[in-house]
C-alpha cells in the first residue's frame, strides 16, 4: 500500500539546531572554573583530607574488632589494644582533670553537676582518680560495648572516642566518692581536739586493722592500685615520717603523702567490705 507524499514543511533555520558557540565555551568554561576554584580551596581541601582520614579511621577499627572477636578478647592483640588504649584515656583524662574541663563534659553527657572544692584535687590524686576511672571503663567497655557490638562504624565515633565517653561515665561516679571523702577529711581535720577519739591521732595505726583485719600486710599491699602508694604505706609501716616519705617518693610535701595513703586506704576499705 503505497504511503501518500508528505508535503513540504517550512524551511529549516539552521541558526536554531546549531549551538551557539560562544554559549557552549561559556559553559565549559564555567564549569572547568568551578572545578578549579573547588579543588583549590584550601578550607575544602583540609576538610576532605579530615574525612577521609576519619573514614579510614573507622574502617580500622572495624578491621581491629573483628580481630578482637576472633581472639575473644585475649591474648597478646587484646594486651596491647588495653595498653594503647589505657595510654591514651590516661592522658586525656589527666589534662581534663588538670585543666577543669571535664566537670562540664560530666555535665553534658550525664547531665549531673559534680561538686568542686578549691584547690583539689592534688596531682596525686589526679592520678589515681584517673587511673580508677580507666580501669573501670575498660571492664564496662569490654564487656558492654565491644563483646554486645554497642559500637558501631555508622555511628561516626571512632573506639577511642567512644572509650572516652565511657570514662566520662565511669569518672562521674569515681570522682564522686573521691570528693566525698575529701569532705570527710576536711571536716574530720576541722573537728576540735577535745571531740577526736584517741585511735584518730595516727592516720593507720596498724595495716592489718585499717585495710582488712584477716589479710597479711603484704597480701594489702598487693591491693594497692599504684607503685607509690605501696611505697608510701610500706614506709610509714616501717617508721618514716610523712615528710620524709614526701622526700622519699618526690611528692611536695606531708600532705601529699596522708592524702595518697588516705585515698588508697578508703578504696581498700570499699573492695573488701
Amino acid at each position: 500500500m503505497d504511503r501518500p507524499a508528505r508535503r513540504p514543511g517550512p524551511p529549516v533555520d539552521a541558526a536554531r539546531i546549531q549551538p551557539d558557540e560562544d554559549d557552549q565555551a561559556g559553559g565549559q568554561h564555567l564549569d572547568n572554573s568551578l572545578v578549579s576554584t573547588w579543588l583549590e580551596d584550601p578550607d575544602l581541601a583540609a576538610e576532605l583530607a579530615d574525612e577521609l582520614e576519619r573514614l579510614r579511621r573507622l574502617q580500622a577499627d572495624e578491621e581491629l574488632l573483628l580481630a578482637l572477636e576472633l581472639h575473644q578478647f585475649t591474648g597478646r592483640l587484646w594486651d596491647r589494644f588495653v595498653r594503647e588504649l589505657s595510654r591514651y584515656g590516661l592522658g586525656v583524662l589527666r589534662a581534663w582533670i588538670r585543666h577543669g574541663t571535664i566537670y562540664g563534659k560530666a555535665k553534658a553527657l550525664t547531665g549531673y553537676g559534680l561538686g568542686r572544692i578549691e584547690g583539689w584535687p592534688d596531682d596525686q590524686t589526679i592520678d589515681d582518680i584517673a587511673t580508677d576511672t580507666v580501669v573501670a571503663a575498660l571492664i564496662y567497655f569490654r564487656d558492654k560495648v565491644l563483646m554486645t557490638h554497642r559500637w558501631q562504624s555508622s555511628g561516626g565515633a571512632s573506639l577511642g572516642t567512644f572509650f572516652i565517653g565511657q570514662c566520662l561515665y565511669q569518672f562521674a561516679n569515681i570522682y564522686r566518692s573521691a570528693l566525698r571523702a575529701e569532705r570527710e577529711r576536711i571536716d574530720q581535720a576541722t573537728e576540735p581536739m577535745a571531740e577526736l577519739p584517741e585511735d584518730r591521732f595516727d592516720i593507720i595505726k596498724g595495716i592489718e586493722e585499717t585495710i582488712v583485719a584477716n589479710d597479711t600486710v603484704a597480701e594489702a599491699m598487693a591491693m594497692l592500685s599504684t607503685d607509690r602508694a605501696r611505697r608510701a604505706l610500706f614506709l610509714q609501716e616501717n617508721g618514716f615520717s610523712q615528710r620524709e616519705i614526701a622526700d622519699e617518693l618526690g611528692l611536695p610535701d606531708a600532705k601529699s603523702v596522708e592524702n595518697l595513703i588516705g585515698y588508697q586506704l578508703r578504696q581498700l576499705r570499699k573492695r573488701t567490705s
